[in-house]
């Protein structure tokens, strides 16, 4: 945004680590206030009474749902500088700073960025101190930092962007899953509260507006929209493509460096009268046993296709349907009825 001079200046400040407060924070406090007491049953019981308790203030407040994304990763990965590691570990700073100036060899793009430690110009920073005289104590104390800000006149610039965006506006994935949670809340308030008809239609026209499966370009295609903000002005030279399809997103358990986050499962360990069987400790898990579950065996799709017209929904589980569905890019939504009849009529079609 500076660099097409949407802004000519924009400061990023960060927390340290450990803090327990965001500038935000104030707006959630406004809703934890206005909602003490209250119930709300249906998202659009939850939207109007977000107009009302933003309405109050000084504030312009605009509700906007907005359910799919540009995929901004993919369109920039060119365009940033690999090696520039600014939010992470030993390298996090938490104040940046992206200043507009002329175009010069210096600085190519008229984008002048630099940063520093912390937000004051002092600050106390907690240092490890050891007694060399004692090697076993050791301490904590206080020191007064004076904080700069690099890279300095005679420092190589940082050049945050290396080129201007030109590929493809990809749709973002959505992710695995994320649509038959929605549909579970749903089913779980209809379990909860079965007298509550008027709410029920609610979470159904709810239902109607939300994507009908995990792939984002199927939805796009339905709902016809995908927003862009300032595509003219940041993304003149590219165009959107709805066209290329998007699978959904896996949850990537990983550490900063791509390693696989260790994982462990509690278990039961407490002794009690009914069962004196000596408890073991809670167990190590390998992280690919959850997602390496075998929902549908080979041996399996190939009788439900081949016994399809006979299928009855006690047969099935409904992860075994949502799987055979999304295969043929079918929708996943609905009760194991609706899932299995629109499989019944897909192959019924094909043959």
């Amino acid at each position: 945004m500076v660099v097409h001079r949407v802004f000519k200046h924009i400061v990023i400040s960060r927390i340290p680590r450990g803090h327990g407060h965001l500038d935000p924070d104030s707006k959630f406090g406004m809703i934890s206030r206005a909602g003490h007491g209250r119930t709300l049953y249906t998202p659009q019981q939850y939207q109007g009474f977000l107009g009302k308790v933003f309405s109050k203030g000084e504030t312009n407040f605009s509700l906007v749902n907005i359910l799919v994304l540009p995929d901004y990763v993919k369109l920039l990965e060119d365009c940033v500088d690999p090696e520039l590691k600014l939010l992470k570990e030993i390298n996090t700073n938490h104040q940046w700073f992206f200043d507009a100036v002329d175009r010069t060899s210096r600085y190519p793009l008229g984008l002048k960025t630099s940063y520093r430690a912390y937000s004051e110009n002092e600050v106390f920073e907690i240092v490890e101190h050891i007694d060399p005289t004692n090697p076993l104590c050791i301490g904590l104390e206080p020191w007064l930092t004076h904080v700069r800000t690099f890279p300095e006149d005679t420092e190589p610039p940082i050049h945050t962007l290396i080129d201007l965006p030109i590929n493809k506006i990809l749709v973002h994935g959505f992710k695995e899953g994320g649509v038959q949670s929605i549909e579970t809340a749903a089913e779980n308030f209809s379990r909860s509260f079965p007298s509550q008809a008027d709410h029920k239609v609610d979470w159904n026209s709810f239902l109607e507006t939300v994507p009908k499966s995990d792939f984002a370009t199927q939805f796009v295609h339905e709902s016809g929209i995908l927003h862009v903000p300032l595509k003219n002005v940041l993304f003149g030279f590219c165009s959107i493509d709805t066209d290329t399809s998007v699978p959904p997103l896996e949850s990537n358990k990983r550490t900063h460096d791509g390693k696989p986050i260790k994982e462990r499962r509690t278990t039961s360990n407490v002794p009690h009268s009914n069962d004196t069987a000596r408890k073991k400790p809670r167990i190590a898990l390998n992280p690919a046993d959850e997602r390496d579950e075998i929902i549908l065996s080979a041996s399996d799709r190939a009788d439900y296709i081949k016994n399809i017209a006979k299928l009855v929904v006690k047969k099935i589980s409904k992860k075994q349907l949502v799987t055979l569905l999304t295969e043929v890019n079918l929708k996943t939504s609905g009760n194991k009825e609706d899932m299995l009849a629109r499989l019944k009529g897909y192959y019924h079609n094909l043959n």
